[in-house]
């Protein structure tokens, strides 16, 4: 048995025994064994069908992650990275000619990761044997068993100590062959077969989000803030749990009254499956008081409605709070007389017959004297049945003067998930999206009447175009590339006052957790601007955030498991569905990236503490490449037209705060990632390396 890797060095390896015996399942009637452990599983599956987050299906599940350059085995796959291909096959065989593996470019230089779960009943001697073509490794309940390479065969016996087993291939491949197989036998007189697919179980996945770009492995310069995601809270901000004890509380809205009073919209994401909605309402409103105190035990907080259908956006609006609903808009006012809260439908209408087509929210906009003004909500797209009905994937305007029936107009059309909105620089309204179909990656779209933003519906089911779908498609302000700096993005929220990056812009995103921040800037009348990791540390994926009077922002988490992917992880590897705490600023100065901007030749990085102008003035401490996606109906797009960049003059700023560099070579419609790690003057590392600018406009 080769043991060349530690758990430490592979991400999918944990609790690694070498001096363990391992003995497999086994059963001296085979035929029997083979009809109890079929009938165990269809039972335990009708038994845990309600406990399981995803429901099973028979077989396994195949990962492929395109490296694009010679996979090294002894290097381990970069985490957080969404495959290229996520299938399920019948059992654990690849002959390695299948058309998903040879179809397109991913055919060489992959790193395959092939999973399912065994159920066995009995605890007897059988042996296990592993043949691959290419490096490849077996593992058991995340222990090593097995190695194959060159294409050896390695057989293993082994027996059981639990009734799950949890098996494991990985293969690294850089050329052909690519063939990999897992067999078993119950007797040395029989011949070694595929595990029946009736006995392996893996989750049955509705969606399996994908990413085409190539993957990285490791590498020995990686840290939290460098190729990787920052780690802990952002050292200038204090974080407090305001959730009470024991509570869980899955954020869909949030919103602050005049008085302080925290109002929190909840509901069990979980609870969504595809393809139809979620048929009971498990909605509540609650008001919270005294967040600010020490002891969260002394935190109260009422319920003021319930059975709500996932309200996914709050507002508050004099001393009435709005809640968008699947579907309807209700504003909730407090009768002092009755001592409750009366809920009012102001805006209705519409159809919902599918489990995403959420309702994510709001925003007011005040009008003239004597009118309520309006609200803005994004109205989600149908991706279950794929039949959306009229004005889904849009940004709505509510027009609160008029009847419940009659006040909605869909200002946008091609949003795949809108989910969050905000008033940005100069009150424009800005709206995230989420990577999918057409969609090639994350995105913050500048919100403008009429305009289509390139996710398209399909009508061969029966749905309805998307609103303004025959316009020619508008590009994102701002895009977000997939597991390199977003994956689920919530709410986008404008940085006030008092806040370090005030004027800046936050957003949340669900799975792949924290905040990252926007610096945004109009060329030639476009937003455009740079992206930014900010802070991770929260205890579950951000979904919701609202700044207080007194410069806390209070941040709401969710999670789901509708897709293999809605929901963070947190360092301990727990998914995590819900979480509500607040952050505010300390005072502590950070060593970060201010801002970056776009110049005639180049770029402007602004700092925000001084660095040795020596450094600044070295053109090879700047990394930049660039490149562009391809939207396709598949989910996700490639990245194409990639190319580095030379920078060829870095100029300090006398303060030596800022450097100029002079680019070669860069191209408009084109991502922009930005590579620098100086220490500051005073030695302190830098929080996050790493800038992603969307290039539209040369000023």
């Amino acid at each position: 048995m080769n043991s060349r890797y530690t758990a430490e060095m592979h991400p999918f390896w944990s609790n690694r025994r070498h001096d363990q015996v391992f003995c497999c399942p086994g059963w001296h009637n085979r035929k029997l064994y083979m009809l109890i452990a079929f009938l165990s599983v269809i039972c335990l599956e009708h038994e845990n069908l309600a406990q399981t987050a995803n429901n099973s299906t028979t077989g396994v599940r195949a990962r492929l992650y395109w490296i694009g350059a010679e996979v090294d085995p002894e290097k381990a796959l970069a985490p957080n990275q969404s495959p290229n291909i996520d299938i399920r096959l019948h059992n654990f065989q690849v002959e390695g000619d299948e058309k998903w593996l040879t179809d397109e470019s991913s055919n060489t230089q992959f790193i395959l990761v092939l999973e399912s779960k065994l159920h066995v009943e009995e605890q007897e001697a059988l042996e296990i044997r592993l043949e691959s073509e290419a490096p490849a490794y077996l593992l058991i309940n995340g222990d090593e068993i097995a190695f194959s390479d060159q294409g050896n065969t390695e057989t293993e016996t082994y027996e059981p100590e639990q009734e799950q087993l949890s098996l494991k291939i990985i293969q690294y491949v850089n050329h052909e062959p690519r063939g990999v197989k897992l067999l078993w036998r119950f007797d040395q007189d029989e011949e070694f077969e595929p595990i029946p697919k009736e006995l392996l179980k893996t989750q049955d996945y509705y969606f399996r989000p994908t990413n085409s770009s190539a993957k990285r492995q490791v590498d020995a310069e990686d840290r939290p803030g460098k190729f990787e995601k920052v780690a802990g809270v952002y050292p200038g901000l204090e974080i407090r749990t305001i959730r009470p004890p024991g509570v869980e509380v899955p954020v869909g809205g949030l919103a602050t009254l005049s008085d302080g009073r925290l109002v929190v919209a909840t509901f069990d994401a979980r609870r969504l499956r595809a393809p139809i909605p979620q048929p009971e309402p498990d909605g509540q409103l609650w008001l919270y008081r005294n967040t600010d105190a020490e002891n969260r035990k002394h935190i109260l907080r009422e319920r003021i409605a319930e059975n709500l259908y996932e309200p996914c956006g709050v507002c508050v609006v004099g001393d009435s709070i709005y809640v968008s609903q699947r579907d309807e808009v209700t504003r909730f006012d407090y009768q002092a007389d009755q001592q409750r809260w009366q809920p009012t439908t102001i805006a209705t209408g519409w159809q919902s017959n599918d489990f995403h087509a959420l309702s994510f929210g709001l925003l007011h906009e005040p009008s003239e004297a004597g009118h309520p003004g309006f609200l803005y909500m994004a109205r989600g797209t149908g991706l279950g049945l794929k039949k959306n009905p009229p004005n889904h994937g849009s940004v709505w305007k509510i027009d609160l003067s008029k009847l419940a029936d009659e006040s909605v107009t869909p200002m946008t059309g091609g949003h795949r998930t809108p989910n969050g909105l905000t008033f940005g620089p100069n009150g424009d309204i800005f709206v995230t999206d989420n990577q999918g179909g057409f969609t090639p990656a994350n995105e913050l779209n500048h919100v403008i009447q009429g305009s289509f933003y390139g996710f398209e519906h399909t009508v061969a089911r029966g749905g309805v175009l998307s609103p303004f779908q025959d316009q020619p498609t508008t590009e994102a302000a701002v895009i977000l590339p997939q597991d390199e700096i977003a994956n689920s993005p919530s709410q986008p929220l404008l940085i006030p006052d008092g806040w370090p990056f005030a004027g800046q812009m936050l957003v949340g995103d669900v799975k792949y957790g924290g905040l990252n921040r926007i610096y945004l800037e109009k060329v030639k009348g476009r937003w455009q601007g740079a992206a930014f990791r900010f802070t991770q540390g929260l205890e579950a994926g951000s979904n919701r955030m609202t700044f207080a009077d007194d410069g806390r922002l209070f941040v709401g988490g969710i999670g789901g498991d509708h897709s293999s992917t809605w929901n963070w992880v947190n360092p301990r590897g727990e998914k995590t569905y819900q979480g509500l705490q607040s952050l505010q600023p300390n005072g502590k100065a950070v060593f970060d990236i201010q801002r970056v901007s776009v110049t005639k030749d180049g770029f402007h990085i602004v700092f925000t503490q001084p660095v040795d102008s020596e450094w600044l003035a070295d053109i090879s401490n700047y990394q930049l490449s660039q490149w562009r996606y391809k939207a396709t109906p598949r989910y996700g797009g490639p990245k194409i037209d990639q190319r580095e960049l030379a920078v060829v003059k870095a100029q300090p700023s006398g303060d030596n705060l800022a450097v100029e560099l002079t680019v070669t070579g860069r191209k408009q419609g084109h991502v922009i990632h930005i590579m620098t790690d100086p220490k500051s003057k005073d030695a302190a590392p830098i929080w996050s390396t790493e800038a992603w600018y969307t290039l539209w406009n040369i000023p």
